[in-house]
């Protein structure tokens, strides 16, 4: 489960994942937000950060985490953000 918080004047998305994290939660959650964002917020060139946020999680699973889901994660990402020139290398990057 998660919820997730935008502080537009901090330039962060942060997505707080609780109880139970299955699979490829991070991008399910990171998907659904995006997918409920005005199209001024959908323009992802105005974040500097996305977190995740695991500290409450309770326990984890990977089932369905593999790299075919990366794939479609990726595809359907770019159709509900605005960037020109496809999907910054930055947001998948791992800190």
């Amino acid at each position: 489960m998660f919820k997730a918080k935008l502080f537009k004047e901090d330039q962060l998305l942060l997505i707080q994942h609780y109880g139970e994290f299955v699979g490829a939660e991070t991008k399910d959650a990171l998907l659904y937000v995006m997918s409920s964002f005005s199209r001024e917020e959908k323009d992802i060139e105005q974040y500097k950060f996305v977190v995740n946020d695991l500290s409450r999680i309770t326990s984890i699973s990977l089932k369905d985490s593999d790299a075919a889901r990366t794939a479609s994660f990726e595809s359907n990402l770019q159709r509900l953000i605005r960037v020109k020139g496809g999907i910054p290398e930055i947001l998948f990057r791992k800190v």
